[in-house]
């Protein structure tokens, strides 16, 4: 448990002060450029990612987990994987051209759409880097470069807008940023593991390609589910509806980051200690679940109580309709933050092709009803169809994993039930009396008094967290050289 906190601190501490800049920049072009001129941003995002994923090919898992379990691969097959994913940003970013051509797109669309997609190229090649970088379990390193990236963009953005630059100026500084994040990135696995062989080796690149399609698949299959809304939004009710979704999506799944990191820190530990002792991955696991739970019931409350409210101070009063989405979206908070360390485990455990299953009945439910739910309620609709799909697979992830894990909550779930009702029951009767920001303080106090009082929490684990703060992070260590 130390170990796992002393890594999430410093993936926790980068991405919170990250995040925190990426969310104020989404402020400020949302106040900037309104909703219209958000849905067209978040557009041109979406379509980019799924884009993107031909150059992602599933990859970060697996180089995360071939790197803990052998540092010597990433010399020999950094450059050659490298090399792969630039050969094809470059074609399907003439795909995309040719493809906006034939769609009849609007020219700003255009523009907009083929700097967004060189964007997530250059991001998505950053991202294999850091995957090496936190094989190394060097989290740190891979919270700083994380930092940098958010604060090289950020800058840029704030220039841009005080010079009262359009959105497509906005969109030459995520390359930018992007660009100096990928050359960061490269320089810091470097670092970490020596100097990389730069002779190419098409077959082993090959192979760690093909290695990575199921990885691949299921990623593709999340982006289509994280954004096939957004698109399908902007498709039945236009631009203005889709800002307000993206704004809700985006206050709603900031918090989530704290979730995701711990998976991160956990799971080359988990890819590492399954074949040589089991049982201490499967104690790793459940400390994981237990900590990533509450993180999700702790944010679906609030998000229940106070996020139209919130929604609302920070957007503006043009985004109220973005604040009523907001509420709806607990649900589906608490679920993702759920299924986190279920389907980690799979892909540490080499099972990482159940998880491509999972997600697309998922993909497919999720598709299906926004069929049906758009058209008719817009944004809520979206919302809803998420929620059930969501709650499924993390309901499914679940029953595959406690035959791997036996009692993987062991009683944990009643538990946190017990601390969401005796928090909603004070929190909502209070939600119009009291002001947001101290209902949030309130809120926090009583989920960690109740989380203590059920023994979701105990105090060794405040102690313990006390102790890793206190005794400041640790360093990174070089693996090779």
């Amino acid at each position: 448990m130390g170990r796992l906190a002393r890594k999430s601190l410093w993936l926790v501490l980068g991405r919170a002060v990250a995040d925190g800049l990426s969310f104020l920049y989404y402020l400020l072009l949302a106040r900037a450029y309104g909703a219209d001129g958000i849905g067209a941003y978040s557009f041109a995002f979406a379509v980019a990612a799924l884009v993107g994923l031909g150059v992602n090919l599933g990859l970060g898992h697996l180089l995360t987990r071939a790197a803990a379990r052998d540092p010597g691969l990433v010399r020999r097959a950094a450059v050659s994987v490298t090399a792969v994913q630039a050969v094809l940003a470059v074609l399907l970013g003439i795909l995309i051209a040719l493809g906006e051509s034939v769609y009849g797109l609007p020219a700003g669309t255009r523009t907009l759409l083929l700097l967004a997609f060189a964007s997530t190229a250059l991001h998505e090649m950053a991202l294999s880097f850091v995957s090496y970088v936190e094989g190394g379990e060097a989290m740190g390193t891979s919270a700083l470069l994380t930092v940098a990236s958010r604060a090289v963009l950020f800058l840029l953005v704030v220039g841009l807008l005080v010079a009262g630059a359009t959105l497509t100026h906005v969109l030459w500084a995520h390359v930018i940023a992007h660009a100096v994040y990928l050359a960061a990135a490269i320089a810091a696995t470097r670092r970490l593991y020596g100097p990389l062989r730069s002779p190419l080796d098409p077959a082993l690149a090959l192979r760690q390609v093909r290695a990575s399609l199921p990885f691949l698949a299921a990623g593709a299959l999340y982006a289509l589910y994280a954004r096939v809304d957004i698109i399908m939004l902007h498709h039945f009710r236009g631009e203005v509806e889709t800002g307000f979704y993206s704004a809700a999506q985006k206050l709603a799944s900031t918090p989530i980051f704290v979730a995701f990191l711990i998976g991160t820190a956990v799971f080359p530990a988990l890819s590492r200690t399954g074949p040589e002792d089991p049982a201490a991955r499967d104690d790793l696991f459940r400390e994981a679940v237990r900590w990533i739970a509450l993180i999700g019931l702790t944010g679906a409350v609030l998000l229940a109580s106070v996020g139209d409210r919130a929604a609302i101070f920070l957007y503006g009063s043009g985004f109220a309709a973005a604040g009523e989405v907001v509420r709806w979206m607990a649900a589906i908070y608490l679920a993702e933050c759920i299924a986190v360390p279920y389907w980690r485990l799979l892909y540490a455990i080499d099972r990482e092709r159940l998880v491509l299953w999972m997600r697309a009945a998922a993909v497919g439910m999720n598709v299906l009803l926004n069929l049906f739910l758009i058209p008719r309620w817009g944004p809520v609709g979206a919302v809803w169809a998420s929620t059930v799909s969501e709650g499924g697979l993390a309901l499914g992830l679940h029953v595959v994993c406690a035959r791997v894990v036996p009692a993987p909550l062991s009683g944990l779930g009643l538990r946190l039930a017990l601390v969401a009702v005796g928090s909603l029951a004070v929190l909502i009767p209070l939600r119009w009396s009291v002001p947001w920001p101290i209902l949030v303080l309130v809120g926090g106090g009583l989920i960690l008094g109740l989380s203590l009082a059920v023994h979701v929490i105990r105090r060794d684990d405040l102690h313990m967290l006390v102790r890793t703060v206190t005794q400041g992070l640790p360093s990174a260590e070089k693996r090779g050289g």
